[in-house]
């Protein structure tokens, strides 16, 4: 299954959506797609992030990876919101029907791009100077 994360702009470019563990332990950020950001998330054309959290890839580009872990915490964070921020939004769908649930002008992300992203978000943690 798969569960798809909805929630409207706040109006701000400096949020982020993340997976942890119940135990707030973050999972591999540097090699899984395990958190967005208002910089690297997509909205959709009606103004509203929708990420999609699979163990399996679904190509589609908010994906957020639960890195193998079958539950744990969805974490979003927020810096001088312009709007009120509403409740998130959560559905279950099968993996298989996650583009019958998302807008028709959701963009495919391609393995080789999913490749890409994550060896750009590997390479970024390192010029930070994050111990791997």
């Amino acid at each position: 299954d798969a569960v798809i994360l909805e929630v409207p702009d706040i109006g701000t470019d400096y949020w982020i959506y993340y997976l942890t563990s119940h135990n707030w332990e973050g999972g591999d950020f540097h090699y899984r797609q395990t958190s967005l950001n208002g910089h690297q998330a997509e909205l959709d054309p009606d103004g509203v992030f929708r990420g999609v959290i699979s163990r399996r890839d679904p190509g589609v580009p908010n994906w957020l990876d639960p890195a193998g872990a079958p539950s744990g915490l969805i974490l979003g964070r927020y810096f001088m919101p312009a709007r009120e921020i509403q409740t998130p939004r959560l559905r279950v769908v099968g993996v298989d029907r996650v583009r019958e649930h998302l807008p028709a002008t959701t963009k495919t992300v391609s393995p080789e791009e999913r490749s890409e992203t994550l060896r750009r978000r590997m390479h970024s943690v390192r010029r930070r100077g994050c111990e791997l």
